[in-house]
């Protein structure tokens, strides 16, 4: 995953993005599971009308975030 992400980021620096391209499935797919995922865990939350919310769903995206970054 992570080596599918530095080469968009390469491709992006170069300016290829410019153009249409066809979606890198690898990343596509990460994403869909992942928000898929995430859906799961913001539904199992205790919902409230303060919104306390917020600063927790903020935290599990960042932690999130720090799996990905640190998987090889």
């Amino acid at each position: 995953m992570k080596q599918a992400i530095n080469q968009l980021l390469v491709r992006k620096m170069r300016g290829d993005e410019l153009d249409l391209e066809p979606r890198i499935n690898e990343i596509n797919q990460f994403i869909e599971a992942e928000l898929a995922r995430m859906e799961l865990v913001a539904n199992a939350l205790p919902v409230s009308k303060a919104d306390d919310l917020t600063p927790r769903l903020d935290q599990l995206f960042r932690d999130m975030l720090q799996e990905v970054w640190h998987k090889k």
